[in-house]
């Protein structure tokens, strides 16, 4: 036997036993896992800890992507890919290219590119392509349950012993004399976004996977949507609170059933869950005095307007491509305090060093480039949820599809007073539910998952 053909049968032997491993994992098995297990598993699960190269959600959906790609090659279908991932995928690479042109330390950029951007479009994909809803839909609703009481135990008891549980760095669990909620997450603020999504996605569950539930387990799937929707209220976050408000009335309204059978009892359903909502609202606001004070104050808004007037600022200046990738804290610094401009105040409450909104943030660091790609990705995936809720012919579909749309403006409103779309864990879980729900609303809906 010739030396090549030699290493050619060596190769062959490496490679069999690898395509027999791919072929035998389930992509929708790695996602359930994935999900369920990410927001602690992060926290222990990198390498090194400080500026971490190798991550947990690095590693799983990247070896997802390869398991599906091994059996997209095996099963040859056609490559569908939705106008929205598309002007994702570019705004990804465009913030990657920001990175490594612009930005001022370019490694850190350049994993926020990656994970904020890069990873979340590869989850949608794979939620809304490779993705059996019908056979796995049981099975993500109980992995959802399960991490909403989890992450709200950890909440909870972050809140009442004052100890953070997983002491990212950064992430204080004390900061202007106040409790901050983090819980497993990077920060208090993807703790309350992340909580409302889930709180949305197990309301329209059961309805959009089809599931029913025993008296005992609908007892605990009722504990787990309370546990989300508290979740939300543990940090203080008054946008946040809306949302939660006006997007559970919006699910409520736009999953009904068109055919009027049974819109008494669906209205009374919204008028008992607004009243709870509400009730939670009033409670919380009552019981806490340090909270009802901190809700009130003026100088919030105050600082919130100053804050995006200096954003707005420093966008004008770097109108076509922004600042750079995570330049935006040492450009602030730069023009307010080394060359002297007279820092951005409203009513005597000065701005704040991060733009707190994420199409501000969008336009500061990525210019107007960015932001058109940024406004054109969201616009099409809500016209893909709204032509999805139009065209639905059962119950389900409905569910997901009214579902997808509240979960887009629970996001969105979050983002008005957040910088929320920088956080890797909030926009991993917002496009794997939407990319989901996209898959169950466009179930045997010919042409609509190109939309």
């Amino acid at each position: 036997m010739s030396e090549k053909s030699a290493t050619i049968s060596h190769r062959s032997s490496l490679i069999a036993p690898l395509s027999s491993l791919l072929a035998s994992i389930s992509v929708e098995s790695l996602l359930v896992f994935w999900f369920f297990t990410s927001p602690v598993a992060s926290f222990y699960l990198r390498y090194p800890l400080e500026r971490s190269i190798i991550t947990y959600d690095r590693a799983m959906i990247t070896l997802a992507a390869i398991v599906a790609l091994f059996k997209w090659l095996d099963e040859k279908p056609s490559f569908v890919v939705s106008k929205f991932e598309i002007l994702w995928s570019l705004l990804a690479l465009f913030a990657l290219l920001s990175a490594f042109m612009k930005s001022n330390e370019a490694a850190p950029a350049i994993k926020m590119a990656i994970d904020s951007f890069a990873l979340p479009v590869i989850a949608f994909h794979l939620a809304q392509h490779r993705f059996d809803p019908q056979n796995r839909g049981r099975i993500i609703l109980a992995a959802a349950i399960a991490l909403a009481l989890i992450v709200f135990a950890a909440g909870a008891y972050e809140l009442m012993s004052g100890s953070n549980l997983f002491a990212y760095k950064g992430a204080e669990i004390l900061r202007d004399r106040e409790i901050r909620v983090n819980g497993p997450f990077l920060s208090d603020s993807s703790f309350a976004a992340i909580c409302l999504l889930l709180a949305l996605f197990l309301r329209a569950a059961p309805a959009a996977f089809r599931v029913r539930f025993d008296p005992s387990a609908h007892f605990v799937y009722m504990c787990a949507v309370i546990a989300a929707s508290l979740g939300v209220l543990l940090v203080l976050f008054r946008t946040v609170a809306v949302a939660l408000v006006a997007c559970w009335a919006g699910l409520e309204i736009l999953s009904r059933n068109r055919a009027g059978a049974n819109a008494s009892q669906q209205a009374k359903k919204l008028a008992v869950y607004a009243s709870l909502i509400v009730a939670a609202l009033i409670a919380w606001y009552v019981a806490l005095p340090a909270i009802s004070g901190r809700l009130t104050d003026p100088r919030n808004v105050y600082g919130r307007l100053a804050t995006w007037q200096a954003a707005a600022s420093i966008a004008m200046e770097n109108p076509l491509t922004g600042v750079g990738l995570m330049n935006y804290g040492a450009y602030y610094q730069e023009k307010y305090f080394v060359r002297g401009d007279e820092v951005e105040a409203f009513n005597e409450t000065r701005a704040a060093r991060s733009p707190h909104s994420n199409a501000l943030w969008i336009t500061a660091e990525l210019g107007a480039a960015g932001l058109l790609l940024y406004l054109l990705a969201h616009f099409y995936l809500i016209v893909a949820g709204y032509r999805a809720l139009k065209s639905a012919k059962d119950a389900s579909q409905r569910a997901a599809a009214a579902c997808l749309l509240m979960i887009v403006a629970a996001y969105s409103i979050t983002g008005l007073t957040l910088t929320s779309g920088a956080y890797s864990d909030l926009n991993l879980c917002f496009f794997f539910l939407g990319g989901l729900l996209l898959n169950v609303s466009c179930r045997n809906q010919k042409g609509s998952q190109t939309d």
